[in-house]
């Protein structure tokens, strides 16, 4: 699934910069790789942090990558899944969100 989403993320992104993940189990999709992919997301935008004045232009610019459950299976946010996003490229102003029960 993740091989499909990089190879036609285009399709799955929102004009807004969303790139929405619909998946009965979220847990299961964060756990499934080493989520190396998310490096290769928004590699135009480098943000450096020390410096405010150019992080106000790169505003426009952020990626916002969603995790969405579509089910009633409950996601409890456990703390061994977020090594599993350590790999959010935030300087590439790239953010996650996860929408569950």
């Amino acid at each position: 699934m993740i091989n499909a989403l990089l190879n036609h993320k285009e399709k799955y992104m929102t004009k807004d910069k969303t790139l929405f993940i619909d998946s009965q189990d979220i847990g299961k999709i964060l756990r499934s790789s080493s989520n190396e992919w998310m490096k290769g997301l928004n590699t135009q935008v480098k943000a450096n942090y020390s410096d405010q004045e150019p992080l106000d232009s790169l505003r426009n610019s952020t990626l916002l990558v969603t995790f969405n459950s579509r089910t009633d299976i409950v996601y409890d946010y456990p703390d061994s899944d977020l090594e599993n996003l350590e790999n959010f490229p935030h300087e590439n102003f790239v953010f996650g969100r996860i929408l569950a029960q």
